[in-house]
């Protein structure tokens, strides 16, 4: 009996790591696996018809004007007046907390506080290239520059959080701490 189960199961498991294999290959319409590539950064700019934000506007006065707004709808209202404008030249500075992969690129996460906004917000841009191309840690201070994607309150527990997502967006400049 043993003999015969063996043989069996090997059929089984081919007959399933074919079928697997065979959906792969056509889920890539034909095209057989490439070995990954690093992702090298990549130079965003602002395209020639892009509407920029004043030069004095400022992530904190962006995140007030929003946040003062009790209902979401309205804050929902405010953020989309913003959405697709462009963080001036100068850039937004503030301190990176953290580097992660997210949404096909590196998102440099920025925290930043202001009197008038409890627990602070996050900054978050979206650059092409690996966390270790962009010559960067957490704990240092970072210039980036990018369109405005998303501004969103997201509730939480006791306080509320906040964050500008840039999305395409760059780093014109950074500071190294600790180094």
């Amino acid at each position: 009996m043993n003999k015969i189960i063996i043989p069996i199961l090997v059929l089984i498991a081919v007959g399933v790591f074919g079928t697997v294999g065979y959906m792969a290959f056509r889920k890539n319409k034909g095209q057989l696996l490439k070995p990954s590539e690093p992702r090298l950064p990549v130079e965003v700019t602002p395209p020639p018809d892009a509407h920029f934000l004043d030069a004095e506007a400022s992530p904190s006065g962006i995140m007030f004007e929003v946040a003062s707004m009790r209902k979401k709808i309205d804050q929902d209202q405010i953020a989309a007046g913003y959405v697709g404008m462009w963080v001036p030249e100068t850039g937004w500075e503030s301190e990176v907390v953290d580097i992660t992969e997210e949404r096909g690129g590196t998102a440099v996460r920025m925290y930043t506080t202001t009197g008038g906004i409890v627990g602070g917000f996050y900054i978050v841009a979206v650059v092409q290239g690996e966390p270790d191309s962009l010559g960067f840690k957490k704990g240092d201070r970072a210039t980036v520059q990018g369109r405005i994607d998303k501004i969103e309150v997201l509730p939480a527990a006791a306080t509320p959080m906040y964050r500008i997502v840039l999305n395409p967006a760059r780093v014109l400049s950074f500071q190294n701490f600790g180094r």
